[in-house]
C-alpha cells in the first residue's frame, strides 16, 4: 500500500505512532457529538 500511496515505510509508521494533541482529541469529540445529534433529530438539519 505504500508504494499505492507514494509514501516510504518509515514516513507510514512515524505518522501511525504519532501522538494525538489534546486539541485535535476536542476537536474530534465536538465533531462525534454532533454527529450524534444529528442522527438522534433523524437527521434534521432545519426545525420543523
Amino acid at each position: 500500500m505504500c508504494k499505492v500511496l507514494k509514501v516510504s515505510k518509515s514516513g507510514y509508521y512515524r505518522w501511525k505512532q504519532a501522538i494525538i494533541s489534546k486539541r485535535i482529541k476536542l476537536i474530534n469529540l465536538v465533531k462525534e457529538s454532533i454527529i450524534d445529534i444529528y442522527y438522534e433529530l433523524k437527521q434534521q438539519y432545519e426545525s420543523p
